[in-house]
């Protein structure tokens, strides 16, 4: 195919950046609302229990703090609620988001955000701070994931494989993103045959291409992984602490957590393999039509 180097060019900016676009959209936009169900449909569990079957899961939780032995490993437990005491450092982020020009519902998603300790303190979410040894949750507002997080406890001072999981987690996403983009920015197929690239490298970088949506799920695998151990070992711990049906709340509410880290692995790669198919078509059309 004779084509205009210019014009092959600008197909491919073009394509690059449309192309692109698709996993940034997916990971920003409609993960996050799908996995806003998934949160507000956790809340209603917990705000649906009673008062005596929060009474046992606090209980059963210190008890399986014991029984696990990580009371002796420094594990400890932080119950909020919406009048717990910030630090300065926290109460000046929240200062800063308040002075912002933006509507009081985005000020309350970016505290959230920012802070997992206001997002806890509301009853949104509930969390394993490793730097401290703390489970921090809100026992009136988000009870049945405490289990959850003292498996992710488990994970950091009982497993190897969890532990090392649990330490390089922050780096998955990064390395997602890395694939994604490299992916994306590599010559489309239609490019491939236009400036015949055909040596190994070429055939190395193609291969690397084609398998990127692969490659960008499986970068997230290390965090979904150490999510399924946490959600294990927490089931488990429940499972010999409650009786049937608060441990079958315990399991639903789980399963909805881990959904919500399986569902931005899937994201991630979908949205990859879109982009460069996408970018492709672009190019493809691109040149063909200014060929013409």
């Amino acid at each position: 195919m004779n084509v205009d180097n210019r014009n092959l060019s600008e197909s491919n900016s073009v394509g690059t950046i449309i192309g692109g676009a698709v996993p940034y959209v997916l990971k920003k936009y409609i993960h996050p609302a799908v996995s806003t169900e998934f949160m507000n449909s956790m809340c209603r569990l917990n705000l649906d229990l009673t008062q005596p079957e929060k009474d046992v899961l606090e209980k059963a939780s210190d008890k399986a703090l014991i029984n696990s032995k990580l009371d002796k490993k420094g594990v400890v437990f932080e119950r909020v609620n919406e009048n717990t005491k910030m630090t300065n450092e926290e109460d000046a982020v929240i200062k800063n988001i308040d002075r912002m020009n933006i509507s009081k519902n985005i000020k309350e998603a970016k505290k959230e955000m920012a802070l997992p300790k206001y997002c806890a303190m509301k009853g949104h979410n509930a969390y394993f701070n490793p730097l401290t040894n703390s489970v921090i949750y809100n026992k009136d507002k988000f009870a049945l994931p405490v289990f959850h997080e003292l498996g992710h406890a488990k994970n950091k001072f009982y497993s190897k494989i969890g532990g090392f999981l649990q330490r390089h987690r922050n780096n998955n996403m990064k390395a997602a993103g890395v694939i994604s983009a490299l992916a994306i920015l590599a010559p489309s197929k239609t490019e491939e045959k236009i400036r015949n690239l055909n040596t190994d490298d070429d055939k190395l970088v193609a291969k690397f291409r084609d398998n990127a949506g692969i490659l960008t799920a499986a970068a997230l695998a290390p965090t979904v992984i150490e999510e399924g151990m946490a959600t294990y070992h927490g089931n488990k711990m429940a499972k010999e602490l409650l009786n049937p049906e608060l441990l079958k709340k315990v399991k639903k509410c789980n399963a909805k957590g881990f959904a919500t880290y399986a569902l931005l692995a899937g994201v991630m790669g979908i949205g990859t393999d879109l982009g460069i198919k996408l970018k492709n078509k672009i190019v493809k059309n691109g040149v063909s039509n200014k060929n013409n």
